[in-house]
């Protein structure tokens, strides 16, 4: 019922409900619904459970960081990071200069592993999407992001060398999690900020689309939705992100401009819509306020299929109310 649920959704059919899930739930949060069980993963699944939630999303698991003497850490893409509010920073990144990219290299698939995974497709019957690191933020992660943004006006010949090395890794982790019957997949990549896109839509369509739509023409044979999650303004990309071939939208964030109706209005027959509900409303922990928040954004996204309820920021963190949180998704 879950997968169904949420595929007809994605296919702009109306569900016997509109579907609801997150991007990320942190541990912390699941300790407080689910202090008690018999692993992480059941205490997860439980706590999808109380919050009545359709999808679920699993990312490949990388190999873990080496701690290093002065607290940072040494991820698997050669980066420097420390843990901040449940995210991994960089930094110090791996490429020094845009004249070493030619030089870098991706790191062999087979360091990662897919346990979680396969034990979400084949123990649960939640809609699973793999959750995996879009081109824009993964390949500016690997320099100094002022560097990056230069590289974007004067060195594009060079960055989309580096942006098709990272495509055809991108193509493969998705292959592998798509031979292992993921139902879909969910490409994060925050390209924007609360004004719009951190470059030139003109820039974006000149060196990075152009990856995305190999992409996404590479993955149609194999027939599973992939849904392209970016928080911030991104009206002005829009249009590009329906002529590539995402099959949805995740985000939608209001706090950046983005109206649900106005989306839904000029993008709802190409794009299933994700996301709309403001993450700072559940830190408020007002259960009235994110009631009335919910079902406006359900009055106004479910009719005609295509929509399904999450937070705009996709994240269910340690600090938000429990009480609220399930206002949200038992509404």
């Amino acid at each position: 019922m879950k997968i169904e649920r949420v595929l007809k959704a994605i296919n702009h059919q109306e569900p016997d409900r509109v579907p609801r899930g997150e991007l990320l739930i942190s541990a912390a949060f699941i300790d407080k619904v689910c202090p008690e069980g018999e692993s992480p993963f059941e205490r997860k699944k439980a706590t999808l459970a109380k919050l009545t939630m359709d999808f679920v999303t699993v990312s490949p698991t990388p190999p873990a960081v080496t701690k290093l003497d002065d607290g940072r850490y040494f991820d698997y893409l050669g980066r420097q990071v420390v843990s901040a509010y449940e995210h991994w920073i960089t930094v110090e990144p791996p490429i020094k200069s845009i004249a070493e990219a030619s030089g870098y290299s991706f790191p062999d698939l087979d360091v990662f592993t897919f346990d979680e995974m396969e034990d979400w497709v084949n123990k649960t019957d939640f809609f699973v999407f793999a959750l995996l690191d879009g081109i824009f933020q993964s390949v500016a992660s690997l320099m100094d992001f002022n560097d990056f943004l230069i590289a974007t006006v004067n060195k594009q010949e060079e960055l989309r060398a580096l942006v098709e090395a990272y495509e055809e890794y991108l193509y493969g982790l998705a292959c592998r999690c798509l031979d292992l019957g993921v139902h879909g997949l969910i490409i994060g990549d925050d390209m924007a900020a609360s004004k719009g896109p951190l470059i030139s839509p003109k820039a974006l369509a000149k060196i990075f689309f152009p990856a995305y739509e190999r992409l996404l023409g590479r993955l149609k044979e194999r027939k599973k939705p992939v849904i392209f999650h970016c928080d911030g303004n991104i009206n002005s990309l829009l249009p590009y992100l329906v002529d590539l071939g995402f099959a949805g939208l995740h985000s939608i964030e209001p706090a950046a401009g983005m109206d649900l109706a106005q989306v839904k209005e000029q993008y709802g027959n190409d794009l299933c819509l994700m996301g709309n509900l403001d993450p700072a409303l559940l830190e408020q922990g007002d259960v009235e306020t994110v009631k009335k928040a919910a079902k406006d954004i359900l009055k106004i996204g479910a009719p005609g299929g295509g929509f399904i309820l999450s937070t705009a920021s996709g994240s269910i963190t340690s600090g938000m109310s429990v009480e609220a949180v399930l206002a949200m998704y038992l509404v």
